[in-house]
C-alpha cells in the first residue's frame, strides 16, 4: 500500500523539476495540487479500510494467536496518509526545487522523536508502542515540512482556478451524497433496520440539508 501511494512521486518528480527550471510557478502549483488530490483520494480510504477490517483480516491472513496484531496495524494505518503527504511535499516539491535543507531537517526531526519516544514507550507497550512512535514520527515529518512550505501552500490554496475546481467538486460530491443517503434510508427502512441507527441517519441527512439551505439563503442575500 505504501508503494501504491508513493508511486506518484516517480512520475511527478521529473515534471516538477522541469517546470521549476522554466520558472513556471503556476504550473508548479497546479501539479502540487493535483498530487495532493490524488493522495487524499487514494490514501484516506486505504487507511480507513485497513482500520475497519484489521480484526477480521489478521486471523485469516496470519492465523490464530496473532489477534493482537490488529491493534498494531491500526496504529500504523495513518502512516499511509502521512507517507503520501511527505511524498508530495518532500519528494515531489522540496527535492526538485532544491530545498534539500528543509527536507533533511524534517527527516532529522522525525528521527529524533522516534528515538526518544521509542526509549520511553517500547519498554511498556512493546510492538504496539513502536507502532505508535513510528506513526508519531512520520506526523512530525509532515508538520515540519508543512510549516516550511506554508506560504507556498497558501498560494496554491488561494489560486482562483483551484478554488473554482474545489467548489465544483464539492458540489458534485454533495449531490452524490444526497442521493446516496436517500437510497440508504429507503433500503434500511425496507430491511427493517433497528430504529436508533435509522433515526441517526435521518438526523444526519436532515442536518446536512438544513446546513445547505442556510448557506444557500445566506449567499443568495450576499450576491
Amino acid at each position: 500500500l505504501f508503494t501504491v501511494v508513493s508511486s506518484l512521486g516517480i512520475v511527478m518528480v521529473p515534471r516538477i523539476a522541469s517546470v521549476f527550471a522554466t520558472g513556471d510557478k503556476k504550473k508548479l502549483n497546479e501539479y502540487i495540487m493535483k498530487s495532493f488530490r490524488f493522495i487524499f483520494f487514494l490514501a484516506f480510504p486505504m487507511m480507513m479500510g485497513i482500520i475497519t477490517i484489521s480484526k477480521e483480516f489478521v486471523p485469516i491472513f496470519l492465523g490464530d494467536g496473532y489477534e493482537t496484531a490488529a491493534s498494531i496495524i491500526n496504529a500504523l494505518a495513518p502512516m499511509i496518509l502521512f507517507c503520501g503527504i511527505t511524498n508530495v511535499i518532500g519528494t515531489q516539491y522540496l527535492l526538485p526545487t532544491k530545498k534539500q535543507k528543509v527536507y533533511t531537517i524534517s527527516i532529522v526531526a522525525g528521527l529524533i522523536v522516534n528515538i526518544i519516544f521509542n526509549l520511553v514507550l517500547i519498554p511498556f507497550l512493546g510492538a504496539f508502542g513502536a507502532a505508535i512512535v513510528t506513526t508519531i514520527s512520520q506526523l512530525v515529518v509532515v508538520l515540519v515540512q508543512v510549516y516550511y512550505i506554508k506560504k507556498q501552500m497558501d498560494i496554491v490554496r488561494k489560486d482562483e482556478r483551484n478554488i473554482a475546481i474545489s467548489n465544483r467538486a464539492k458540489a458534485k460530491a454533495y449531490d452524490l451524497m444526497t442521493y446516496t443517503f436517500g437510497a440508504l434510508l429507503l433500503i434500511f427502512t425496507l430491511m427493517g433496520v433497528d430504529l436508533i441507527p435509522l433515526l441517526l441517519l435521518v438526523f444526519i441527512y436532515l442536518l446536512i440539508q438544513i446546513y445547505a439551505v442556510y448557506y444557500r439563503i445566506k449567499y443568495d442575500k450576499e450576491m
